[in-house]
C-alpha cells in the first residue's frame, strides 16, 4: 500500500462513488477503479462492495 492508494480508499469512503471520487482527484474512473482493484489483491480482502458497478457505499 502506498500513500495514493491509501488517499483513493479515503476519498472513496467519503465521496461514495468511483466517479466522485474520480473527479475530485482530477484522475480518471479507470484508474482509480484500478488502483483500489490492485490494493484489494495485494490486501487479500474486498475493502469496498459495488466498486465496479460504481453504486454508492
Amino acid at each position: 500500500m502506498n500513500y495514493e492508494q491509501l488517499l483513493y480508499v479515503t476519498e472513496l469512503a467519503n465521496h461514495q462513488t468511483l466517479q466522485e471520487t474520480a473527479d475530485f482527484l482530477h484522475i480518471s474512473k479507470s484508474g482509480l477503479s484500478q488502483s483500489i482493484s490492485q490494493l484489494e489483491d495485494e490486501l487479500g480482502v474486498q475493502l469496498f462492495l459495488g466498486v465496479a458497478t460504481g453504486e454508492r457505499f
